[in-house]
């Protein structure tokens, strides 16, 4: 071979004598000729070629051994059929060297096809701890999203409550201060009444005893006089309780009328000088 290895090669050559007459006189010994140009062009094939493209090239080795020896044999009247290589045989030491070598390919190859595995193991340990790790983050990123949102209706919740808190607190305490506005108003109004009417009975009952004693004196002058002072008494005493301030208001009855028009007679008389 190419790497200065010999090698046994077992060849087999499948002829037909198509031209008898050629094969007969045209060649003394056909199947010598025959082997002898094999062996010649095996030489030559393998000799272009290393042991290791020996061993994978037999397919092509047979075809151009076919073509070479069809145009060889031509002229002897042959037709090549087929060329096969059965066998290769190296020598005993490189069959164990080659033995050596290819146990110990089919070892590289399988720690190269180990490594391998392991590396596309780690990768997709690797992917799948990333994709995860990218999983968990948008999870806690949705998390914090969720629990701000949340957090941020409960504050806006409870300042509305708060709100709606001071705004009813502030219309009871109107509300309130309304009524009892409306109460001081009423109780002063009813203490007025009160007093007015009080101040009412009082002076019926001085009039009716001013009317008792006028009858008891028949009539006399001096009984219209001395009935004008008690009323002009009683007037005393409901001007003193007005500047008191115990009474704000004073309901006067219609004959009040008349009484301060006689206090007022009286008055005009006492001012008259008296006639000789």
């Amino acid at each position: 071979s190419k790497d200065n290895i010999n090698l046994e090669v077992d060849t087999i050559i499948y002829y037909k004598v198509i031209q008898p007459e050629k094969a007969a006189y045209g060649i003394t010994d056909l199947p010598k000729a025959i082997e002898q140009l094999a062996l010649t062009n095996i030489r030559n094939e393998f000799g272009r070629m290393d042991l290791d493209e020996a061993l994978g090239s037999r397919t092509q080795i047979n075809t151009h051994l076919k073509g070479v020896l069809e145009e060889a044999t031509s002229q002897w009247g042959v037709d090549i059929l087929r060329v096969e290589v059965q066998e290769l045989v190296p020598p005993s030491d490189l069959k164990d060297t080659m033995q050596k070598q290819m146990i110990a390919e089919r070892e590289r190859r399988a720690k190269v096809l180990y490594a391998q595995a392991e590396k596309e193991a780690l990768i997709l340990m690797a992917e799948g701890a990333k994709e995860q790790a990218v999983l968990e983050a948008e999870a806690q990123k949705t998390r914090d999203v969720l629990k701000a949102e949340a957090e941020k209706q409960r504050l806006l919740l409870e300042s509305e409550a708060k709100r709606d808190q001071l705004i009813m607190l502030a219309e009871g305490k109107r509300q309130a201060n309304l009524l009892e506005s409306e109460g001081e108003k009423v109780a002063r109004i009813n203490l007025a009444e009160a007093e007015a009417a009080s101040i009412y009975k009082e002076l019926n009952s001085q009039a009716e005893g001013y009317a008792q004693i006028s009858e008891a004196l028949n009539a006399q002058q001096g009984n219209d006089v001395l009935l004008t002072l008690k009323s002009l008494e009683a007037a005393v005493q409901i001007a003193e309780k007005l500047g008191s301030g115990q009474a704000t208001k004073i309901f006067l009855p219609q004959e009040m009328s008349g009484l301060m028009s006689t206090l007022l007679s009286v008055t005009e008389m006492l001012r008259k000088p008296p006639q000789a």
